[in-house]
């Protein structure tokens, strides 16, 4: 009797176990639907780009000026070890204004490679990566070399064109940008 009983009572808690599995089966079905109705009825978060904070006029004319300030340094020092500009220098070496072109260009030369190489490599110069910024597309993506060339030669063309005087074009801005900057989509950004 103990044996029959015993066999009986796991029957009877397999049978209870069979009844309490299509229960649960029910409940978690309900629980999938409710889950998945009410992630239907929660909009989804948007997906933003990353807010772009661009630098205002007076902090790109820091990073400007320190620019100006390694390029020219390094320039001169080179220019004052090479022979040719250091005879040019003197009291008529090589004639008036035979040499005086050399060092005008290879510090024009000097400038544009800088500002390509620096902004189409890294987005940035020496002076912008001090100050924690860098020149990005207006979806904050790299500009690369072909843009920064363009850049640079279209600022310097403003420049003479306007007599640098569009660079205020920088501070009155709402975005901080340059003409050369809105010809080509570009901004000058804090890093994150």
């Amino acid at each position: 009797m103990a044996v029959s009983g015993s066999a009986g009572g796991l029957h009877g808690h397999s049978h209870e176990r069979r009844l309490a599995r299509p229960a649960r089966r029910v409940i978690s079905a309900k629980r999938r639907r409710l889950q998945m109705a009410s992630s239907r009825a929660r909009p989804e978060p948007a997906t933003r780009a990353p807010a772009l904070n661009d630098v205002g006029f007076w902090p790109r004319v820091a990073a400007f000026v320190i620019d100006c300030l390694i390029v020219g340094g390094v320039t001169d020092i080179i220019l004052a070890a090479l022979p040719v500009t250091a005879a040019a220098t003197t009291e008529g070496a090589t004639g008036p204004g035979m040499v005086a072109e050399g060092p005008t260009l290879m510090r024009a030369l000097a400038f544009a490679l800088y500002f390509v190489l620096m902004n189409g490599a890294y987005g940035s110069t020496l002076g912008k990566m001090m100050h924690g910024y860098r020149v990005v597309n207006e979806d904050g993506s790299r500009i690369g070399h072909g843009a920064a060339l363009f850049r640079y030669f279209l600022a310097v063309a403003l420049s003479c064109f306007t007599l640098g005087l569009f660079f205020l074009s920088v501070a009155t801005d709402p975005k901080h940008r340059g003409w050369h900057d809105r010809l080509l989509g570009t901004r000058v950004i804090y890093n994150r």
